[in-house]
């Protein structure tokens, strides 16, 4: 075991924490209950590497940040069968640090057979541009809490001049289930929507119906990708079976016009780019929204599965309230 109560700190260094134990009957544990800080300095970002041969447990704070000097936000990468989140792990930058400089989010990057973050746990890649986020699993993905790659929310006009408010990405992908219970996935920006991708398994009709993988949103989970000032992102949602429940909401809106949303495929499920699922259910309290808030067109919404699709919900994609036209 490898574990952190107190503090490394190596700014604009690499810290890497890694117990790889020989036989994997004992397993290699990293536990960082304490803080793990590589943050930016002299123009160069921080990079931390936590690995394991059995699990990684963070109940701490991992932070590659900007730093004061404008130097910008590292990258954190963290790999081992098993990885828990209940603390944070944050790559960010803010105005506050260098109002001159174009500073975006970091890269944060998870890889697992299994990866599970608590209600407490935060991962987060916002900055004046959004950085990016990369969860992938082999197995299962379940997430609460919140996972951030969004621009931050006052940026002045002159930082949107010089290019700063674009929303980042997120990427989740499970090779069986994903499940996002009460979470906040967040990539929105002044100047542009980023965009989220979550797939969980492909069709397998060789497997009996409770055994097919599933993406399930479940209780209060809201996936944003609009835009306060410009247009809405991209919302892409895909699994064998996929359903919105309770009061999930996905918001691509954008002022100058709404964003993309294709949940379980793409229009009439011809979209080579996103997997098809087989059965799509959307409670009666979910909702969607690529609408434009103030000029320009509603975006475009696709509800797809290629045998089921139950549809209960709320769909909005209307033209902006001063002109406009409506999507589709």
């Amino acid at each position: 075991m490898v574990a952190n109560k107190g503090a490394v700190i190596a700014p604009g260094g690499l810290i890497i924490l890694s117990a790889q134990a020989l036989d994997r009957l004992q397993g290699g544990v990293v536990n960082n209950s304490g803080t793990i800080e590589a943050t930016g300095l002299h123009m160069q970002g921080g990079r931390i590497v936590l690995e394991a041969s059995s699990s990684v447990d963070n109940s701490g704070t991992i932070n590659a940040n900007a730093g004061s000097d404008g130097s910008p936000a590292g990258s954190i990468a963290i790999t081992a069968p098993q990885i828990t989140n209940s603390g944070a792990i944050t790559a960010t930058a803010n105005e506050s640090m260098v109002a001159a400089s174009v500073l975006a989010g970091g890269n944060i990057a998870l890889s697992a057979a299994d990866i599970t973050q608590a209600a407490s746990g935060s991962i987060d890649a916002s900055g004046l541009n959004g950085g990016s986020v990369e969860l992938n699993a082999t197995h299962d993905i379940s997430i609460a809490g919140s996972i951030k790659a969004n621009a931050a929310d006052d940026v002045t006009t002159a930082a949107l001049v010089a290019g700063e408010g674009h929303g980042g990405s997120v990427a989740i992908h499970a090779d069986h289930n994903v499940t996002l219970q009460d979470a906040s996935v967040d990539v929105s920006g002044s100047a542009s929507g980023g965009n989220i991708s979550v797939e969980g398994g492909g069709q397998t009709p060789t497997a009996p119906n409770n055994d097919a993988p599933t993406l399930a949103l479940l209780g209060t989970t809201q996936l944003r990708a609009s835009s306060r000032r410009g247009r809405g992102g991209t919302v892409t949602l895909t699994s064998d079976r996929v359903g919105l429940f309770d009061n999930t909401s996905i918001d691509a809106s954008g002022a100058t016009g709404g964003g993309d949303v294709f949940v379980g495929g793409g229009f009439h499920g011809e979209d080579p780019s996103i997997a098809n699922a087989s059965q799509v259910v959307i409670g009666n309290n979910a909702s969607i929204d690529a609408s434009a808030t103030t000029n320009g067109d509603g975006g475009q919404v696709a509800v797809w599965s290629d045998d089921q699709t139950s549809y209960a919900g709320n769909i909005a994609a209307h033209g902006g309230s001063e002109s406009g036209n409506g999507g589709l």
